[in-house]
């Protein structure tokens, strides 16, 4: 069973440790992030890279687990990568196109 398997099956005890500020309505698009960040992934071939995410991914496990990481980090977590998941659909500002080196827009 690999680590994300486990991070999947582990997401029940989390919700269920962390439901001051997590929301069970959420479990569903918190599992559809959890499987998403894994398969980011999967296109890498280097094996220490490999081994370098697996080792991290069982230690954020059992970090998380074990409690010793806040609510906040992991609803933090979870906000980043909904935020990132969003990212693309809100409109550009002047910012995002100054830093893409693109020409501000009249």
């Amino acid at each position: 069973m690999g680590t994300g398997s486990l991070t999947v099956l582990a997401l029940p005890p989390v919700l269920s440790r962390y439901l001051s500020l997590l929301v069970l309505s959420r479990a569903q698009e918190m599992r559809s992030l959890l499987t998403q960040a894994f398969r980011a992934k999967k296109n890498t071939a280097e094996i220490h890279t490999i081994n370098r995410l697996i080792v991290q991914g069982r230690m954020e496990l059992e970090e998380t687990l074990m409690l010793w990481k806040g609510p906040s980090h992991v609803n933090n977590w979870f906000e980043a990568a909904t935020a990132s998941k969003t990212k693309d659909a809100k409109p550009a500002t002047f910012l995002d196109n100054f830093f893409a080196g693109k020409p501000a827009a009249k």
